[in-house]
């Protein structure tokens, strides 16, 4: 049975239609690319049937889209190749559910790096791209038509960014009449047909999540079964994988959190909701962080985040030319305690009150990287090329962050390098880093006739050695004199006056 008010019926309808002709499928592929053009990045990977599915998104006028990229792993050596799965030559099944999902798990991982890396000239911003983002993969084995009753199995799993998996089992039916039965090609067909009609199932449930029921706990599920006129055996079982999905955008994050606090990952990626997309939730965990080129990394506590975190950003974003912020938030810390869940929760959810000041491409990382160190080593190899050298090997471009002199000063401090210059400057010298520093006002550092003192990171920089100070890029004149602190003083007054 089915939790969800969905179902199956509608797309084996479609299948039957012209007795799931090669004709039909044109024409329903036709409709898929102008229905999801814009909504759906594409990398396929199938290993046996269905390779006229591929052949005929490809050929149609608007797939381009659509499709990243298709694979065919006809052999078993391209298949573990492609999956990058250690597999038992003996025992492993490659017409099975399994290995429909190492192939869709792995066709994903295409699509999310291509999606970050497309340059926005020619199409989507990387970040609507990354939120599209779709992997399907696909097995099979089928039999000709040689008068026997042995049943052909087809397998097809689609991954989304968003952590959504649905599988698709199909056991084709078989008489053993061979003027009845189907051919070898005609298998082949019916298995592209099953292709599209997992990929538009998962797609329209997905839209329609709104509508849909769920479970208690905020979960989703879909378990159906079916058997077409003909007498083919179809089942389909979709569910947010490891329970990522929540119906609310504080769940969300409350489960962002979870993973990063319980060890389960190092970093989580939230992409945020666009300003004028009215839909729900405002953020979508990613099922992998992946940082696109271009891209502007803005580490602090952001307690709580306020408009001075914006404007510079948004000034470090103009002379670092980059085009996507990332306000990444480490969630332990090397002196102090974890973050709370529910203070997490409640930061995050303060972005979203600036979300009208916010760049037009934005998001959140979360992290378990308190020192600046351990936050180069985890996302400096996240990042997505478009650059390679002569032995065809991808080059990763400097990972850009912004920051405050607060930060500045504790970067070029020796007593995080084991209280030497020397190390810090060889440490600085090995991080694939460039900087932009925004000035501000040093609360801790107070002149008494004057208050607290405005600190430009010039003389900080000035005293290291020239290559050094390359990497450092000066905001002239940025000023925002407003201090978290400050705001924390002011909530707390204003909570118990109420």
């Amino acid at each position: 049975m089915s939790s969800a008010k969905s179902s199956l019926s509608p797309w084996l309808d479609e299948m039957e239609v012209d007795n799931a002709s090669l004709a039909h499928l044109q024409t329903r592929i036709q409709t898929f690319v102008s229905r999801y053009g814009d909504s759906c990045r594409l990398s396929l990977a199938m290993a046996g049937g269905g390779g006229n599915f591929l052949g005929l998104l490809a050929s149609t006028p608007g797939a381009s889209k659509i499709l990243l990229q298709g694979s065919i792993l006809y052999d078993r050596e391209s298949y573990r190749r492609f999956v990058q799965q250690t597999l038992d030559r003996e025992s492993f099944r490659y017409a099975s559910v399994e290995s429909s999902e190492y192939a869709a798990d792995a066709a994903l991982s295409q699509s999310l790096v291509l999606s970050a890396a497309g340059d926005a000239k020619f199409g989507h911003h990387p970040t609507k791209n990354l939120r599209h983002s779709v992997g399907i993969g696909s097995a099979s084995a089928l039999s000709s038509n040689d008068g026997t009753n042995k049943r052909s199995r087809a397998f097809c799993t689609v991954q989304t960014s968003d952590s959504f998996k649905l599988t698709l089992q199909a056991r084709l039916a078989k008489t053993g009449d061979m003027e009845t039965d189907r051919t070898r090609f005609d298998e082949d067909i019916f298995v592209a047909h099953c292709i599209l009609t997992c990929l538009e199932y998962t797609l329209q449930v997905r839209n329609n999540l709104a509508s849909l029921s769920t479970n208690g706990d905020g979960s989703f599920h879909i378990d159906e079964k079916v058997i077409t006129k003909r007498g083919d055996e179809i089942s389909v079982v979709a569910a947010y994988k490891n329970g990522r999905h929540f119906t609310t955008t504080r769940s969300i994050l409350k489960k962002a959190a979870e993973l990063i606090l319980e060890g389960k990952e190092d970093s989580v990626l939230l992409l945020a909701k666009p300003a004028d997309d009215n839909g729900q939730p405002d953020y979508q965990i990613l099922n992998k962080t992946v940082i696109p080129p271009l891209s502007l990394v803005f580490p602090g506590s952001f307690n709580p985040p306020h408009v001075g975190h914006v404007q510079l950003v948004k000034s470090a974003m103009e002379a670092s030319k980059c085009d996507t912020a990332w306000f990444e938030l480490s969630l332990t810390n090397a002196e102090k305690p974890p973050i709370q869940t529910d203070e997490v929760v409640n930061r995050l959810t303060q972005f979203l009150e600036l979300r009208e000041e916010m760049p037009a491409h934005w998001g959140i990382l979360l992290t378990n990287a308190p020192l600046f160190k351990q936050k180069v080593d985890l996302l400096y190899p996240l990042q997505v090329s478009r650059t390679y050298n002569e032995e065809k090997t991808e080059v990763l471009p400097p990972l850009h962050f912004v920051i405050g002199t607060d930060t500045l000063v504790r970067i070029l401090n020796p007593k995080y390098y084991d209280n030497s210059r020397d190390k810090m400057l060889e440490s600085l010298r090995l991080m694939p880093c460039r900087f932009v520093v925004g000035g501000r006002l040093e609360q801790k550092n107070v002149n008494s006739s004057k208050g607290p003192v405005y600190m430009s990171g010039e003389e900080d920089v000035a005293q290291l050695p020239e290559d050094l100070q390359s990497s450092f890029t000066l905001l002239d004149g940025f000023r925002v004199d407003i201090s978290s602190s400050e705001i924390r003083r002011q909530q707390s007054e204003s909570s118990e006056k109420a």
